[in-house]
């Protein structure tokens, strides 16, 4: 099966274009070799030219001068603004449109598409992990970012600096916090917040207070307005988060909440056709981009029926086949 490259290394693929041609601006060859590449993809051409204006704004920016090193050898090119958004590039794929984006009170926006992973440096320490389908927005106010999570889910990873303070909205709820590490995920049923690291302020829209959450908590504001504290261990830690390394762990879940997760990570869709297998509970670890392997897996143990088809994949009983 042909790898599909994510927009992340497109965009980082971009970057080391910009810098290739920066250095050859007279090379046919490199730039030949550039047209194939952008062909080979649409989504290279929209990556070249997003890479293409972060570049020209960079000579737009004032730069401090350079004081020349004296103690060199031989000559070398000194370390300048398109170093920067090259360096920036190469570590986060968008990273230089955020860099860019949030130095200025106008919010930026970041999205992944069905079954992408984005680790996305944004500036002063602070990373984000987006997750499948999701999609954020943030601007900088001063040592305040304020971040609206539109849909999805996002793991935000704070810097020490004491100074700098997060808040992050989605659907009903508010998160406050300062060095600390967390997770807020948004969906149809509710929105959720998982502490790894630090204290985090939560107010949910329904409730004037803030409520304190400590790491290996996990809060959730649902639908009704109820709102629910659970304390994890660090096994539940690692479950919930497997989704950063492209992972979905089981431990317990019921069929039905399986096929509900790997379909977020899939444009092939699991179906499941006979309803009495969707309260049987699973184990394992598996890879979330592979509904194939975890429907064989299924077949085996649940003595399942599965019909592999090009956008879906039915899971059921053949007729006269009763369950164990």
């Amino acid at each position: 099966m042909t790898r599909i490259e994510t927009a992340a290394e497109i965009e980082a693929a971009a970057a080391s274009w910009l810098l290739r041609l920066d250095q050859n601006p007279d090379d046919e060859t490199v730039r030949r070799e550039l047209d194939i590449w952008l062909a080979d993809d649409p989504r290279r051409r929209g990556a070249w030219l997003k890479a293409e204006a972060a570049w020209s704004m960079l000579d737009q920016m004032p730069w401090p001068e350079q004081s020349p090193r004296v103690d060199t050898p031989a000559p070398r090119r000194a370390f300048g603004r398109r170093d920067l958004i090259l360096g920036a590039c190469l570590v986060g794929g968008a990273t230089a449109v955020a860099f860019i984006g949030i130095s200025a009170a106008s919010a930026q926006t970041f999205e992944t598409e069905i079954g992408e992973l984005r680790k996305i440096p944004v500036g002063d320490g602070l990373f984000v992990n987006l997750n499948t389908a999701s999609r954020f927005s943030i601007r900088a106010l001063g040592n305040r970012r304020e971040v609206r999570l539109l849909k999805g889910e996002a793991w935000f990873e704070m810097p020490a600096d004491p100074s700098m303070v997060l808040t992050v909205t989605a659907q009903g709820l508010r998160v406050r916090a300062s060095r600390a590490a967390f997770s807020v995920r948004s969906s149809s049923g509710g929105t959720q917040v998982l502490v790894g690291r630090g204290v985090v302020d939560a107010e949910p829209a329904v409730n004037t207070s803030n409520i304190k959450l400590d790491a290996g908590q996990l809060a959730r504001l649902e639908n009704d307005g109820t709102f629910k504290v659970s304390n994890l261990t660090a096994a539940d830690i690692t479950r919930q988060l497997a989704w950063r390394d492209g992972k979905i762990e089981l431990a317990g879940e019921t069929l039905a909440e399986a096929i509900a997760q790997f379909n977020r990570f899939n444009r092939r869709q699991l179906v499941l056709t006979d309803k009495a297998l969707a309260d049987q509970r699973l184990y394992g670890l598996f890879r979330a981009d592979d509904p194939v392997a975890f429907s064989k897996a299924i077949e085996v143990s649940l003595d399942a029926s599965v019909h592999i088809e090009p956008n879906q994949i039915d899971i059921g009983r053949d007729q006269g086949v009763s369950g164990k």
